[in-house]
């Protein structure tokens, strides 16, 4: 979608189903540190608590006890839309993990090569996803029809240099995207989903066509990195088979694994729209990032889920419900697009009868919104064995969040060693 320039703080509460609710907040055009998001988060369980004593009184009956659980992963970046809403998803999602023990995903001169939280002064972020020969091959108008320049000018297509390369974004070169549409047209991407709403792990599309799911997986292996990239209907999706899609308990356990979502809005049923001289443009789409969740016990079986997101228009962070409903710009969440990178040894040193292992990978921080406390989530082990046989593989070192470790050399003559990243439970 388009650039929004402003928000308004708003908060209001409204009685459902016979409880009460906040809604989400926003906070202008700048993001909150650590101490205003806890003391927004405070001002949203009071308002809670608040609604529910209104309620009370004016029913005559004890409401039971509630229960609320809140996390968020530190330091996710907010920029500011850019050439494409999945353009500035994808530079504020490979920016959480460049602050995030992968730091050769943005080498570029802002902030001395690490990706900073918001926008530079010199908007200088923002060829991280659409770089200057990205603009100059790809680039018109938002939502224009026209061919991109390098087609009309006959000159060759620059070799991918920035995200928005990898993924598709604004180049008009298919007639067929999956049966749904023609493009993609500047401000625009598309993803390629299983039609029941089974996960799709690792998918290429047919004929050399170019997804965001794929093109997450090729950009990060130019980074020197591997990662297995994921699509998935969500559950409350209606063209999702009874049982499938993506769901809630999914979202918690990506946050508590140190990991963020991003999530595709689109009309549920709508696959295209005509546009000047195309007649099956993209349709409106809207993509943003998941990096939290707040889960709300009335007791009696009724919970209300929400979740924390990155808009893509640096307003900060913002509290959507997870429900089929209107999530953005008057858009649902039709699916979700999940990645777990696989860390990658660096460095190996042997001395002294032990082996040293320097690696690089996730080292996620998950902030309680209720305690205060921020952790480390990801932690891992190193595995030796004598054989490249599967299985024979025993734990030597951890768990542990460092990404180094000492191991005293295993009696084989030869041996392999391996780096795994463990997966966490959700409370």
């Amino acid at each position: 979608m388009g650039h929004i320039t402003e928000y308004e703080q708003q908060s209001a509460c409204a009685e459902v189903q016979g409880r009460c609710l906040v809604s989400a907040w926003t906070n202008g055009r700048k993001s909150m540190n650590f101490k205003e998001i806890r003391k927004q988060y405070r001002l949203l369980r009071c308002g809670i608590l608040t609604c529910l004593a209104g309620l009370a009184v004016s029913t005559g009956s004890p409401l039971s006890a509630q229960t609320v659980t809140g996390y968020i992963l530190d330091e996710m970046p907010d920029y500011d839309w850019y050439r494409g809403c999945f353009g500035t998803a994808t530079g504020n999602f490979f920016g959480f993990w460049d602050r995030h023990g992968m730091p050769d995903f943005y080498t570029g001169p802002v902030n001395s090569g690490l990706a900073p939280l918001l926008d530079d002064p010199a908007l200088l972020m923002r060829k991280f996803w659409a770089s200057d020969l990205h603009d100059r091959d790809y680039w018109v108008l938002y939502e224009t029809s026209a061919n991109d320049p390098y087609f009309s000018n006959g000159w060759e297509e620059h070799e991918p240099d920035c995200i928005g390369d990898f993924i598709g974004l604004n180049q008009k070169k298919w007639t067929d995207l999956n049966g749904e549409c023609a493009g993609n047209i500047d401000g625009y991407s598309f993803v390629y989903w299983d039609a029941d709403g089974d996960a799709r792990m690792n998918y290429s599309p047919p004929n050399g066509i170019t997804d965001i799911q794929s093109g997450l997986r090729n950009f990060v292996h130019h980074c020197g990195y591997e990662a297995d990239v994921m699509t998935q209907y969500t559950d409350f999706n209606p063209n999702s088979a009874p049982g499938k899609g993506f769901t809630y308990t999914d979202v918690m356990h990506e946050i508590h694994n140190g990991r963020p979502v991003m999530v595709f809005l689109q009309q549920f049923n709508t696959f295209s729209r005509p546009i000047g001289t195309m007649p099956n443009a993209n349709p409106l789409i809207h993509g943003i990032n998941i990096f939290g969740y707040e889960l709300l016990d009335w007791g009696d079986g009724l919970t209300e889920a929400f979740v924390f997101v990155r808009t893509s228009w640096a307003s900060g962070m913002e509290r959507l419900a997870w429900d089929s409903g209107s999530w953005l710009a008057g858009l649902p969440a039709r699916g979700v697009i999940a990645m777990h990178p696989h860390p990658k040894i660096t460095h190996m040193n042997v001395a002294d009868e032990a082996i040293t292992l320097d690696w690089e990978g996730p080292s996620s921080k998950l902030v309680n919104l209720l305690s205060g406390k921020t952790n480390v989530v990801s932690r891992y082990v190193v595995e030796h064995s004598s054989t490249m046989v599967p299985g024979s593989f025993s734990t030597v070192a951890g768990p542990t969040t460092s990404r180094q470790a000492t191991i005293p050399l295993q009696g084989a003559a030869v041996g392999f060693y391996r780096v795994s990243l463990l997966e966490e439970s959700a409370p």
